[in-house]
């Protein structure tokens, strides 16, 4: 018997379990900034008739499912963002998703922006070098609060570190110069620039780390480390 796979939304406390969308695996799942649709990666043809790995967007009351374009089958990371023109901010309303947005996704360790409007894909990290230390996963690239910044996690100098790039100029900065390996880069929405340092020696079934933060005004703080 061939398993069959649902995408299912619950709320956070547990309850109100639905299909979203039946009969397709789905993976790599960001949700838009608004909180009404969601885009996933899915390779599971089901009842849609598609046979390859490929974007998709839906909208969380389950209508409007679309398919967005092809995408290498090692594509990971989706990270949705939304830039606000100025003239927008006088707006009763903004226009509806998608026809907004831009979507940064990591594949084969580069990072590429898929813009919605256009369906333009722009590669913007080209070394092959993003991703995560060793077996700690998770996502390793974020939109600053702003839309203008990407930080993620490249291992480029032989240790992995933090780089924050800047859109419009294409300029690359490094956070730190910290021996550690540091990951799982992700901003607050006061801008503060949060990610994982490695700070000690790790085995198979315990790591120990530290969260360090960066403020908007270049301060730089670290927790006690924590050992998991």
């Amino acid at each position: 018997v061939e398993p069959r796979y649902d995408l299912v939304l619950v709320d956070a406390n547990g309850q109100n379990e639905r299909v979203l969308i039946s009969g397709m695996l789905a993976r790599e799942m960001a949700l838009s900034p608004d909180q009404q649709q969601l885009a996933f990666i899915t390779s599971d043809p089901g009842d849609l008739g598609r046979d390859h790995d490929a974007l998709w967007l839906v909208n969380l009351d389950g209508s409007g499912l679309q398919r967005i374009m092809e995408v290498p089958a090692d594509t990971t990371d989706l990270r949705w963002d939304v830039p606000i023109p100025a003239t927008w901010l006088r707006a009763a309303a903004t226009p509806p998703l998608p026809t907004i947005g831009e979507i940064a996704f990591i594949d084969d360790g580069n990072i590429y922006l898929l813009d919605l409007p256009s369906g333009q894909t722009t590669t913007l990290v080209d070394d092959g070098t993003v991703g995560s230390p060793g077996s700690y996963g998770g996502i390793q690239v974020a939109w600053s609060p702003d839309g203008t910044q990407l930080a993620y996690a490249s291992n480029r100098t032989g240790s992995y570190h933090i780089y924050l790039l800047d859109l419009a100029t294409g300029a690359t900065t490094a956070i730190s110069d910290d021996p550690a390996d540091e990951f799982l880069p992700t901003f607050a929405p006061d801008g503060t620039l949060r990610f994982a340092r490695l700070v000690g020696a790790s085995t198979w079934d315990e790591t120990t780390w530290s969260l360090v933060r960066i403020t908007p005004t270049g301060e730089t703080l670290a927790d006690p480390p924590q050992t998991r």
